[in-house]
């Protein structure tokens, strides 16, 4: 689908740059582009009003404690 969308000039020229690198087309880098951000926002939750992030390293959830021995350890 055509469109015209206004993009700040150093978004427009990495994108640019990024279509070159992977010799795609400019609307193909920036619709992936934006398709990943919008799955990004996906995996952000929110819980009691605090964010709450998907996918973490370990895949266990941060707890008070894991929170105090860190502030112990500086």
């Amino acid at each position: 689908m055509r469109t015209t969308l206004d993009l700040e000039s150093t978004a427009l020229e990495a994108a640019r740059q990024l279509a070159t690198h992977r010799a795609q087309s400019l609307g193909t880098v920036v619709s992936e582009l934006i398709l990943k951000g919008l799955q990004s926002d996906a995996k952000l939750r929110s819980k009691g009003g605090f964010p709450v992030f998907a996918g973490s390293a370990t895949g266990k959830p941060i707890t008070l404690d894991d929170v105090k021995g860190a502030e112990d350890d500086e």
